[in-house]
């Protein structure tokens, strides 16, 4: 993959606290970009440990004048919005392009499964979440973070851009949802 390719960095705002006006939602916001800048900013909201983020995604992307452009979709982590995993394979194969998972700490997938036995909403629902985490690629230690690819390809030279747009993005989403963005780039 060439460096110069525009990535769709996601990632997920603060959840909602139980007085605001948006319980149960929270921000999803995409940085369009490459190494050499910002093309643009998407958002919609997603469902908190719901099942929507697959679709918001999709629709969001696909709706925006960035579409053609986007070249590669990167995530921080499989999880957006407390525990709505993200289907990866959908994601590469309605969009067509790669997806990329980019975390500083290991990725757990057993305690996320964990998690989604007991936060859980339905048992169908359940089984389709825990069955997502076991489909993951192994992910790898690339430039201080764990990166997973879908499929699997070499994406060495699009790591740290992919990190840097994934902290933008959680800078922009924080900062609409608090008035504030904690946390530096």
């Amino acid at each position: 993959m060439k460096s110069g390719i525009r990535i769709a960095a996601i990632t997920s705002g603060p959840i909602s606290k139980k007085n605001e006006k948006r319980e149960g939602v929270a921000l999803a916001v995409a940085v369009i970009g490459s190494a050499n800048g910002i093309e643009g900013v998407l958002s919609s909201r997603v469902a908190v440990d719901g099942f929507d983020s697959t679709g918001k995604i999709i629709r969001m992307i696909k709706r925006s004048r960035f579409r053609e452009q986007v070249k590669a979709v990167a995530l921080n982590g499989i999880a957006i919005a407390g525990l709505n995993i993200v289907d990866v394979e959908e994601l590469y194969k309605k969009l067509r392009c790669p997806v990329i998972i980019v975390t500083r700490k290991r990725p757990r997938r057993s305690l996320l499964a964990r998690s989604v036995r007991l936060v859980g909403k339905s048992g169908s629902e359940k089984k389709m979440k825990i069955a997502l985490l076991k489909n993951q690629n192994a992910a790898r230690k690339m430039e201080g973070f764990y990166v997973q690819a879908h499929p699997d390809i070499d994406i060495g030279a699009i790591v740290a851009t992919s990190a840097h747009l994934l902290r933008l993005s959680h800078m922009i989403s924080s900062g609409i949802a608090r008035g504030e963005s904690k946390g530096r780039i």
